[in-house]
């Protein structure tokens, strides 16, 4: 064991050299890698063994080290395996470029011109704060990864002693640094479980508490009634040795308060383990009742927050129905929800919060062979497209019923047959309706006064699916028949029929589910058809070639219906089993699973107009809602070579191109055609990572780009001839943001140096023609209004406290200063499309919204826990986006502020931005462009 580790860049050795000195003569070992590893060793292994083994890890800042990917490499590990960071300053670097972790601790300043024996004094003051803490958590880890790498195997497990020390340990770590991490708590929860002798002992003391877990999980199971039986038990076997093992280290802790702690810690860890099976109805009531411990810990918050915002989280609507919810439909606008039941029921609620609005029974029940029946029963429900307050439903005593359900009143009735599908098309002014009978089973009506317009014949019996392709056009239809009929919707021709569908493990092959998919922008839809035996079909629309079969489930009644998103693309399927999931229509790749149902098949399901919910209605009477997605992965290109990453991303003013900026390894300039989606230029120039790009049209028609890198120089080039330009060298340590005027012939840039300022540099001559200097010790953010008369400049002083302002563009006046209205350093900023808001992204990851021209607070956007890296409108105006280094890029509301959905990243956002088609796309460490499918509107 030592008492530190020392990660440095080669430029500081001198120093550090020095350091190691003194703490050998003060009797400290220190870990450095000039000495420790022999020449043969595999060199990543042994420093992660001195990692390990070190009590402390000790990080030398210099602009070289927080540059260093090896650095870089060194602190995530020691941040993964929670060690202890001391930071020292030695040289200044930008904040901005460090590893988030490092802003997290407080720095120890060895400049030159710093009193070193001060500073070596605080160091050995910190090193020997909680010391014998630390080295157990040293010692804990040690032995937890050993036990890791030998498969885990029981002999390495703690036992007698060296137990009981671990788990005491364990038991006063709240509140400490550095704080256990997972491997080690396993670790001592497994040495626990192996240990016959105590566990004989604890089994009577946790008896209650098991009672307690096997009861929550039956209320969770009563109130959701969800979760399938066996995974259920499974579920509840794994919470079961959870609770016991945690309640065990709670028994041998003197503090009650951390046995009420490690008491949610178990709750919270059951709740997360539900979540990863994607068994979010049992996820939020396991972390609810982790909630109702006292004063819950911060990683109970944690998962509770995980788990009511995770995608595939769960809305009941119930207690409406006392049959099966038949019919289901959400209003255009999202706001509403509409549900019919077999026992006659129909209830409108609000599809935000839950709330029942209104709901009545209609109708009167007789008796068939012994069993109440409800000949009214509601079997179908569709909102008009364009009008919330209007409906449509169809029931089994043959009337279809148009509502205006803000007024709970019937508009126009007509009589049909047993109705058993229904559907308004795009534009409100057919109603078609599916018939339980043979003949003209497919029935079109006036969408106003329901009037009967024609009748339709070709199926043989019941037509149980609708669905009018998205410009109205067609008319799909599926039946018991095995056979699904596209049809003309304004003449009522028929033009094609597919099948029948034949299928050996299912001799009564039913066409359940119906729908129009989309390969590609602007291409042709083709047609989805799904069976009640598991498969979906994708076919041609004109020949009925099948594309593609994917199999849901391959069991007979499997499936009970599906629809498609607004955009085409995904395809959520009803299962019989409960389940809901989610599909990409053109690969036939399932992309999630919702589970819920238990023993209560799914009857329906339907997306809002957004796509961002599928709402699913169950035999069980409810409802629900899951939050569908968190951003869809739409398609993925590689511009870089060796895998080099990519930190800045832009477009050209049409549209048609994407900029990239790529990493340290391969710092060129990628030009990616967004028509073709083929590369055309790959401009080397940089000597090291780009950090941002601005591209603009100049006077002669050309499209220009300025790229600022780390390489501390500005580049202009020619995007359309592929060639370099210009090279501007401010003699600045780094130009963190720069915005093109324009005119194409100035920029707005931000300068890091030793004469720190922004200012508007002329790209002709080379000169700084104006400077903006707020006093600022550093310049981060340089922006232009969208009109360009004034400016935001923004950053933070020597002490870094926040610093901003907006300024005449002209005259440099100081027209509003939020200095006071943030808590931390201005890191990004960016003005709405119309320049009456402007939006300040910190370091310590707010989001604060300011009205113009008052420059008065709006809101907050909460969400992020680390640095805003930047943000950006949708062109439309309807969505922002952030990017932040907590590794999540968020959409937000701009209107209202809430959070729509978070992107499933792996890499912090920095490279992130619309394109002026609307469409999303991020950069990636890996070199990559991705395109990311939002949600269409309806």
């Amino acid at each position: 064991m030592t008492d530190v580790f020392i990660s440095y860049s080669r430029k500081d050795q001198d120093f550090v050299r020095r350091l190691y000195q003194r703490l050998s003569e003060q009797q400290r070992a220190a870990w450095v890698d000039w000495e420790e590893i022999p020449l043969t060793a595999d060199w990543w292994q042994e420093i992660t063994k001195g990692i390990d083994a070190a009590d402390n890890f000790l990080f030398i800042i210099s602009p070289d080290s927080v540059m260093s990917q090896i650095c870089n490499r060194e602190i995530e590990y020691a941040v993964t395996h929670n060690k202890r960071l001391i930071p020292i300053v030695r040289r200044e670097a930008l904040p901005e470029a460090m590893n988030k972790a490092l802003a997290r601790h407080n720095w120890l300043y060895a400049r030159e011109h710093d009193d070193f024996d001060s500073v070596f004094e605080q160091l050995i003051e910190a090193l020997d704060t909680d010391l014998d803490y630390v080295q157990g958590h040293t010692r804990l880890l040690v032995r937890a990864r050993e036990w890791d790498s030998k498969a885990r195997d029981a002999s390495y497990l703690l036992r007698g002693s060296e137990l009981s020390t671990a788990e005491g340990w364990l038991a006063q770590s709240g509140g400490k640094e550095p704080k256990p991490t997972a491997l080690q708590t396993q670790y001592i929860l497994a040495s626990r479980r192996a240990s016959t002798t105590r566990q004989r002992t604890l089994l009577a003391g946790v008896s209650t508490a098991l009672a307690i877990t096997v009861g929550l999980a039956i209320v969770a199971a009563a109130l959701f009634g969800v979760a399938e039986n066996r995974r259920q038990e499974s579920d509840l076997r794994g919470t079961e040795v959870a609770f016991s093992a945690a309640t065990a280290v709670a028994a041998e802790a003197t503090s009650a308060r951390r046995a009420v702690e490690w008491q949610g810690l178990a709750w919270a860890v059951a709740s997360e383990r539900a979540g990863a099976a994607d068994d979010h109805d049992l996820e939020l009531a396991l972390a609810l009742q982790a909630m109702t411990v006292v004063d819950p810990p911060p990683e109970v918050t944690g998962q509770m927050f995980d788990a009511a915002y995770a995608p595939g989280a769960a809305r009941v609507f119930a207690g409406a129905h006392t049959g099966w919810v038949a019919g289901l439909a959400v209003s255009h606008d999202g706001r509403r929800l509409l549900t019919s039941g077999t026992e006659g029921g129909l209830a409108l609620w609000d599809a935000a919060t839950g709330e029942l609005i209104r709901s009545e029974t209609f109708g009167t029940t007789v008796e068939r062979l012994g069993v109440q029946i409800n000949v009214n029963a509601i079997n179908a429900a569709a909102f008009h497209p364009t009008r919330p307050n209007i409906a449509v439903t169809g029931s089994a005593d043959g009337k279809v019923t148009l509502w205006d359900v803000d007024a709970w009143q019937p508009l126009a009735q007509a009589s049909a047959g047993f109705v058993g599908s229904i559907a308004f098309s795009p534009d409100g002014s057919q109603v078609a309706v599916g018939l339980t009978r043979g003949g003209e089973n497919l029935q079109i009506f006036d969408g106003e006064s329901l009037k009967q317009l024609r009748g339709l014949e070709g199926h043989s019996t019941d037509v149980v699916a609708l669905a009018f392709s998205p410009d109205g056009a067609l008319l799909l239809s599926g039946s018991d028949d095995a056979t699904a009929i596209l049809w003309d919707a304004a003449s009522g021709e028929r033009i094609m029929t597919y099948g029948p569908i034949v299928d050996p493990i299912e001799p009564n092959i039913a066409v359940v589910g119906v729908g129009f998919g989309i390969d590609a922008p602007g291409a042709a839809p083709t047609v989805l058809l799904a069976t009640n035996s598991g498969q979906i079909l994708r076919l041609m629309r004109e020949t009925g070639a099948e594309m593609l079969r994917f199999d849901v489930g391959r069991t007979p009644s499997t499936l009970n219906t599906i629809v498609v998103s607004p955009d085409g693309y995904t395809v959520a399927a009803a299962e019989n089993n409960g389940n809901a999931s989610l599909w990409d229509g053109r690969s036939g790749r399932r992309l999630r699973i919702f589970r819920g149902g238990g023993l209560y098949p799914l009857t329906n399901a339907a997306f809002s107009p957004d796509g961002l919910s599928l709402y699913t209605g169950a035999r069980d009477g409810s409802a629900r809602r899951w939050f569908v997605r968190s951003g869809a992965e739409a398609a993925r290109y590689t511009l870089f070579n060796n895998g080099a990453g990519a930190a800045a991303l832009t477009f050209s003013p049409d549209g048609r191109r994407a900029l990239l900026g790529g990493g340290a390894d391969d710092p060129a300039l990628a030009v990616w055609n967004l028509e073709t989606d083929q590369p055309e230029h790959h401009l080397e120039g940089h000597a090291d990572a780009i950090i941002d790009i601005e591209t603009q049209i100049d006077a002669d028609g050309r499209l220009i780009a300025l790229s600022a890198g780390w390489d501390r120089l500005l580049r202009m080039w020619d995007i359309d001839a592929g060639a370099a330009l210009r090279t501007y060298d401010l003699g600045a340590i780094l130009i963190p943001t720069l915005d093109l005027h324009s005119d194409g012939r100035r920029a707005l840039v931000s300068v890091y140096g030793a004469d720190p300022r922004a200012g508007v540099l002329d790209l002709e001559t080379g000169e700084m023609t104006q400077r903006y200097d707020l006093g600022l010790g550093v310049y981060v953010v340089s922006l232009y209004s969208p009109d360009e008369a004034q400016v935001f400049i923004g950053g933070a002083t020597v002490d870094g406290i926040a610093g901003g302002a907006l300024l005449d563009a002209a005259t440099g006046e100081t027209l509003i200063t939020f200095d006071a209205l943030v808590a931390s350093a201005v890191n990004s900023a960016v003005f709405s499309a119309d320049g009456t808001r402007l939006l300040i992204g910190t370091q310590d990851g707010q989001i604060v919204e300011y009205a113009l021209p008052g420059g008065g607070e709006v809101r907050r956007y909460v969400g992020h826990t680390d640095t805003i890296a930047g943000m950006t409108f949708s062109p439309d105006g309807r969505w922002m986006l952030s990017a932040g280094y907590d590794d999540s890029v968020r959409v937000w509301d701009a209107a209202t502020g809430a959070l729509l959905f978070t992107l499933a990243m792996d890499d912090d956002g920095r490279g992130v931005g619309f394109a002026p088609d609307g469409r999303l796309f991020t950069v990636s460490r890996d070199g990559g462009l991705t395109e990311w499918r939002l949600a269409s509107d309806a």
